[in-house]
């Protein structure tokens, strides 16, 4: 009876860690940084880096300046006084035949541009193709959003053709690699220290208790 009565309050600790699901959300880190932590990168929080950096006044770049300007990053971080590299380009996750006619996947689960698009902006698919730029309904931190082209890292089946997710209409399309598109970039990863959650702390808490607890009874 005794261990059970000891041991309950771990079952109870367990339940709490894992029970439900985790809220994915939008971090800001500072220094123009923003931590996705369902995708688990971390996204400039200026889309517009490429013009507003001095790299390029237009904005766009071909797929291979793009993967070269992102390779090349060194970004600083005055926040925590780290140089960070590191950079890529978005991926796509699933891509359908690059002849076929633009893609929509309102789950997002097409990409990372994807996943930005209809969960981070929670912007609606625009099937038919018009209008003015969207507005997206849900609040978050990014700046200078240019709702066009976007470059994916993902090269089609055929290698003179890229994957890009089109901002204005939510639609994965590819295109030539000598095309100019914008250009969001993100690292893999946290800049900032991964806090031991309450909850973990709780049940090493309760562990080492019950250590201490057999030994005791062992020498009594």
């Amino acid at each position: 009876m005794v261990r059970r009565a000891v041991f309950a309050p771990v079952l109870v600790l367990f339940s709490v860690l894992f029970a439900g699901h985790v809220q994915a959300a939008l971090f800001d880190r500072g220094s123009g940084l923003i931590y996705d932590d369902y995708l688990d990168v971390t996204w400039l929080q200026d889309f517009s880096y490429v013009r507003t950096s001095g790299h390029n006044t237009s904005g766009k770049l071909n797929w291979h300046d793009a993967v070269d300007f992102a390779s090349t990053l060194n970004y600083e971080d005055t926040e925590r006084g780290v140089i960070w590299d590191g950079w890529r380009l978005p991926r796509m996750f699933n891509t359908p035949h690059p002849n076929d006619p633009p893609s929509y996947d309102p789950t997002g689960l097409s990409g990372e541009l994807g996943y930005m698009y209809y969960v981070n902006l929670g912007i609606e698919p625009n099937y038919l193709r018009t209008g003015p730029d969207p507005v997206p309904s849900n609040d978050h931190p990014f700046i200078n959003i240019s709702y066009r082209g976007t470059w994916s890292g993902t090269i089609s089946i055929f290698s003179d053709r890229a994957w890009y997710t089109h901002l204005h209409f939510g639609s994965d399309e590819a295109t030539s690699i000598f095309d100019e598109q914008r250009v969001w970039l993100l690292r893999d990863g946290d800049v900032a220290p991964v806090p031991i959650p309450p909850a973990i702390l709780l049940m090493a808490s309760g562990l080492l208790f019950l250590r201490f607890y057999g030994r005791k009874s062992r020498s009594a």
